[in-house]
């Protein structure tokens, strides 16, 4: 159980902004975030996901986590910086948060794209201590075929992976023999697969067939969608973290219930195997609008 919940990553853009599908609450208040992270903290919770991106995240969390915590930060530069910015940017990230990051991402791969130079100017930035992984936060696997084909001094990645995505499990052996972290996003399609039928877009509707094909394989298992949803990517070997957002302590309770619940690993599998899906348009939230 221990273990399981080491491996969720506290997703925290809506302590930054109101943000995802499913949110109905918008920016969560910053005493509450207080009381999520100590309770969180409590719990065996480790990794915090952020960005210098969302809104005030990185300030509120600064201002919250537990005295003597031992939370590990993921941040992730902005889509526009460049290598003789990493430095700057990243000082006033980190006066923030009042921390050090475990790891530095770069919020795009079209960062890389534009300009190399920003991954050769992270590298450097961790050889003089300054954290103690960097990578790139992807969207396409192809994408990080290119970025691993590069020869760029990567050792965590953050992939969208769900119980409907998982286009990069074909990665995932060579990320694992690399010594490549991967933290996985997207568990739940930003919440697009914690929504009743009568909820989801009419630009969204492709997916109602396998959100009906998710209940029934949770109800086979005498679980919930979300449950299967989110015990799918925690019982997967080749995923090191599940970053999951919360809109409250209750959400943050479900969450660890999930995790400490203990699933035959193998049902989990098999009863999953014919919900991916390939399309993304609906896979991809950049292109829902």
């Amino acid at each position: 159980m221990a273990d399981r919940i080491a491996k969720l990553a506290l997703g925290t853009v809506q302590f930054g902004l109101g943000y995802g599908i499913a949110n109905q609450r918008g920016q969560v208040p910053p005493d509450e975030v207080r009381e999520i992270l100590a309770h969180a903290h409590d719990a065996g919770v480790r990794t915090l996901d952020t960005a210098i991106a969302y809104g005030e995240s990185e300030r509120v969390l600064g201002e919250s986590m537990p005295p003597q915590h031992a939370f590990r930060v993921v941040t992730k530069l902005p889509a526009n910086t460049r290598g003789d910015e990493v430095d700057a940017r990243l000082s006033e990230s980190y006066a923030r948060l009042g921390v050090t990051p475990y790891a530095v991402l770069l919020h795009d791969v079209a960062t890389f794209r534009r300009e190399p130079a920003v991954l050769q100017a992270l590298a450097e930035h961790r050889a003089r201590g300054g954290t103690a992984r960097i990578g790139v936060s992807f969207y396409r696997p192809q994408d990080l075929e290119d970025v691993l084909r590069s020869g760029a001094p990567i050792d965590l990645v953050q992939v969208p992976f769900s119980v409907v995505d998982r286009r990069f499990e074909p990665l995932l052996p060579e990320l694992r023999a690399r010594g490549v972290e991967v933290h996985a996003r997207s568990v739940f399609l930003q919440g697009l697969l914690t929504l009743p039928a009568e909820r989801v877009p009419t630009r969204l509707e492709a997916i109602l067939p396998t959100l009906r094909a998710l209940g029934r394989v949770a109800a086979d298992l005498d679980a919930t969608p979300i449950e299967i949803a989110l015990a799918f990517v925690l019982s997967h070997g080749g995923i090191d973290a599940a970053v999951v957002g919360v809109d409250g302590v209750d959400h943050l309770r479900e969450h660890l219930r999930t995790a400490a619940r203990r699933f035959d690993v193998g049902a989990v599998e098999d009863a999953t195997r014919g919900l991916p899906l390939d399309d993304e348009r609906i896979l991809l939230p950049t292109n829902w609008s």
